[in-house]
């Protein structure tokens, strides 16, 4: 009787845990989708050239702090990490070359003043 009692009891832990991960999962998507609509309202308002130049830049360098923290983590659980290491360079050089594009700009006939 006691097997079948912990049987029982495992069965009902497995469902509990399988509706926590499908209201984890509900939470993503629902925030994955409200983020894509508030983007595309912020491009909408801002314009492309508004919004490559102000947001993305801060959109990409968290995506690349965050992956090179991921990889980080991953390196040290002895897990694959060099994809997310090199995705989280990439990132993090999109902000550096608009810099260095801000910085340069008036060498490549940048808008005079007149």
């Amino acid at each position: 009787m006691e097997n079948a009692a912990e049987a029982i009891n495992n069965v009902i832990d497995v469902i509990a845990f399988q509706r926590k991960i499908e209201r984890r999962n509900i939470l993503i998507t629902i925030i994955a989708f409200s983020s894509i609509i508030m983007l595309l309202f912020l491009v909408d308002i801002m314009q492309w050239e508004g919004f490559i130049i102000i947001c993305l830049p801060v959109i990409m360098l968290a995506t690349g702090l965050y992956l090179i923290g991921l990889s980080i983590y991953r390196f040290r659980q002895r897990s694959a990490y060099v994809i997310t290491l090199i995705s989280g360079i990439l990132a993090l050089l999109f902000p550096l070359f608009l810099l260095v594009f801000f910085c340069f700009a008036f060498i490549l006939g940048g808008p005079v003043p007149t």
